[in-house]
């Protein structure tokens, strides 16, 4: 039985367009050691440098182009040729653009799908619309990347941070968001996730629609109906889903970050992103300390900890450093 080829389009295309980083270098290097795989990039190469080839025939005038051929065959006495001069330039063209299209397997070989990669830098956030109308507002500290133009199979988005989706409705093409611990996919609803690579838990939170989640080899975790959050904090964890308030954890794309009974570990990484700072713990056990209150972002970082130091049994300390980020030091009282 034959193998099963490993359709990565994502090295694909980042190899052939010197998009890869070193850990995607390295990816690759191992992928295509695969006898099969390596048949595969090969053709995709051969399609990749062979698209500005192809490309004249869209301004090939067909007079032109069979001017020679038409003089060798003027006196040749078959008039059916001369008839179908002017198409046969377009016909030749449209035979090349298959002969490189067209794999040598039984299956149809797609393009690879262009990706772009948007970074959202701490103390800043985002928005951007996909070509499918799903709106994403991204969080400080956020990388997406996203196809430039879904395929026709599925619409599928990465996600280092935390991001809040409006997906547009399209049932026959299911929307998923692959995440550091976990996948989402959904057919049409609005949602917040919670996932930077650098945390211990992800968090997901529905506020419409509905969401089936999965782990990263695949395997389904849960369905989330609105008004619930699911955690979890990756293979072999506990997978925990509890009632919320939905808006609560959505709200930091208004400018306003609502705490309920939080652990201070929590909001001190919000603290982090939302103003390019450092927050250094003097005791461990201070993590767990929990507070409630609301951060607004268009409020200067030096009122925001004044305000959680009255809401909770710690004590915020400002320092400034010149050559490097700011610190928020956090000690008992």
């Amino acid at each position: 039985m034959k193998e099963k080829i490993d359709h990565n389009w994502d090295l694909i295309s980042g190899k052939l367009n010197k998009e890869l980083d070193k850990e995607g270098t390295d990816q690759f290097e191992e992928w295509i050691e695969q006898e099969d795989n390596s048949k595969l990039y090969a053709r995709a190469e051969k399609i990749h440098n062979g698209i500005p080839k192809v490309k004249m025939f869209s301004d090939l005038s067909p007079e032109r182009s069979w001017k020679r051929i038409e003089k060798r065959i003027t006196n040749s006495g078959y008039g059916f040729i001369r008839i179908l001069l002017p198409y046969a330039a377009v016909f030749i063209g449209i035979c090349i653009l298959a002969a490189l299209l067209w794999p040598k397997s039984e299956k149809k070989f797609q393009a690879p799908v262009q990706f772009a990669v948007l970074k959202v830098p701490y103390g800043e956030m985002s928005i951007v619309t996909l070509t499918d109308g799903t709106k994403i507002w991204l969080n400080s500290g956020t990388t997406l990347r996203y196809p430039t133009h879904f395929n026709q199979k599925d619409r599928e988005v990465f996600l280092d941070g935390e991001a809040y989706f409006e997906v547009a409705k399209d049932k026959h093409h299911p929307f998923k968001v692959r995440a550091n611990k976990i996948d989402v996919e959904v057919l049409g609803t609005s949602f917040n996730i919670n996932s930077y690579h650098n945390e211990k838990l992800s968090a997901v939170t529905l506020l419409t629609g509905s969401l089936r989640l999965n782990d990263k080899q695949g395997k389904a975790l849960g369905l989330l109906k609105p008004g619930q959050m699911a955690s979890y904090k990756g293979e072999g964890s506990d997978f925990t889903i509890s009632n919320v308030l939905a808006e609560n954890y959505a709200s930091w794309k208004t400018g306003i970050i609502t705490f309920d009974n939080e652990r201070i570990e929590v909001i001190a990484n919000y603290i982090e992103r939302w103003y390019n700072v450092d927050v250094r713990f003097t005791d461990e056990s201070l993590k767990n300390y929990r507070c409630s209150g609301a951060m607004l972002k268009d409020k200067p970082v030096s009122q925001v900890i004044k305000a959680f130091e009255l809401l909770s049994p710690a004590q915020f300390k400002y320092k400034k450093n010149p050559n490097q980020k700011d610190e928020i030091i956090i000690s008992e009282k």
